[in-house]
């Protein structure tokens, strides 16, 4: 399997996020997607919660996903879409355990603190 290939069935896998977000917070480096770049600020291995600092670039999207936990999202900056809805800087979304999302990009590129569930699965 070439290396591409590889790439792209470890990105089909949730658990490849949440390790690549926990490579970038101690190493500095992650490739999660090159429009996503994520800190790790905290982790709770009992609860299996992640709170993270996380800018999109422009034009950037996370894959369609159903919340394992509750998801808390402060956005900092830039302006944000979940499915319809769009935040701007200072908005709060908070979506319940069970809960997806079908699309989650940003046109102007955006940060944002994020509190999630590392078990969290893609769709």
């Amino acid at each position: 399997m070439s290396s591409s290939a590889c790439a792209s069935v470890s990105h089909a896998n949730p658990l490849f996020y949440v390790v690549n977000t926990l490579r970038y917070g101690f190493l500095g480096t992650s490739d999660v997607a090159p429009w996503i770049s994520c800190k790790v600020l905290a982790f709770d291995s009992d609860t299996h919660l992640v709170s993270m600092l996380v800018r999109l670039a422009p034009g950037g999207e996370y894959p369609p996903h159903t919340h394992a936990g509750l998801e808390e999202l402060h956005l900092l900056e830039g302006e944000l879409w979940i499915d319809e809805r769009k935040l701007y800087p200072g908005d709060y979304n908070r979506a319940e355990p069970g809960t997806g999302d079908k699309r989650v990009w940003s046109e102007t590129g955006c940060t944002c603190v994020l509190i999630t569930s590392t078990k969290d699965v893609l769709t």
